[in-house]
């Protein structure tokens, strides 16, 4: 799949999302997003709920920042779909890999992505608890309640 974020109709739609940010959000401008984890912020009873990562749950159950007193009420749910009577699609993703049109070496970086997307280097990723980035990996985390299908 190739990205075409520089047609009218991408930059239109960017630059609505731009303003309606700056228009509606009560974050910080000057903050990090990483500053406090959202996990942390979930665990000191700030907010609710939060839709994090399988690898962000034990944050909030974290005996020395987190709250241990939550482990037995914690918990995974679906989120709705705007289909009636189905659930969204779980994330099956992470960061975006792209590669940037003034890259100097577009082909190398793309057999970089590539590999780092390959079955084999995701399998090892999700052996090691992370989310699967194909349906084809869910067998991995299939017994993982933090991050089971």
């Amino acid at each position: 799949w190739k990205g075409t974020l520089n047609s009218p109709q991408a930059l239109t739609a960017l630059n609505q999302v731009k303003t309606l940010f700056k228009q509606l959000t009560r974050a910080s401008r000057t903050g990090d997003e990483a500053n406090p984890q959202q996990s942390l912020v979930f665990a000191k009873g700030k907010v609710g709920s939060f839709i994090g990562n399988g690898w962000e749950w034990p944050y909030a159950l974290d005996e020395k920042v987190g709250n241990p007193a939550l482990a037995p009420v914690v918990g995974a749910y679906p989120m709705p779909s705007h289909l009636k009577g189905r659930y969204m699609p779980t994330f099956i993703g992470g960061s975006d890999l792209g590669i940037p049109v003034t890259t100097k070496n577009q082909s190398l970086a793309a057999d970089w992505i590539k590999a780092f997307t390959s079955t084999a280097a995701e399998s090892e990723i999700a052996k090691a608890g992370n989310i699967a980035n194909t349906t084809k990996l869910l067998a991995f985390n299939a017994s993982n309640p933090k991050l089971a299908p």
